[in-house]
């Protein structure tokens, strides 16, 4: 699973939305739903405020939850 869509998958799981995220990053428009979808990359300066903003640990972004563990 890539970096889009395991914020997406950590975003939804928590019910944060989208909006919430980029206001705590201080982005605008599209931007997380293009990350989510691939269409744009992340500077790695936005991968802690990331993790802090959906409330994980910067390694819950890169590693997918092992089901029934």
């Amino acid at each position: 699973m890539d970096i889009g869509n395991r914020i997406r998958q950590i975003r939804i799981d928590k019910g944060i939305s989208q909006r919430h995220v980029q206001k705590k990053l201080g982005k605008y428009g599209s931007w997380l739903s293009q990350v989510e979808g691939g269409s744009v990359q992340i500077y790695a300066k936005d991968v802690p405020l990331l993790a802090d903003a959906l409330g994980v640990e910067i390694g819950d972004l890169f590693v997918e939850e092992i089901k029934g563990a």
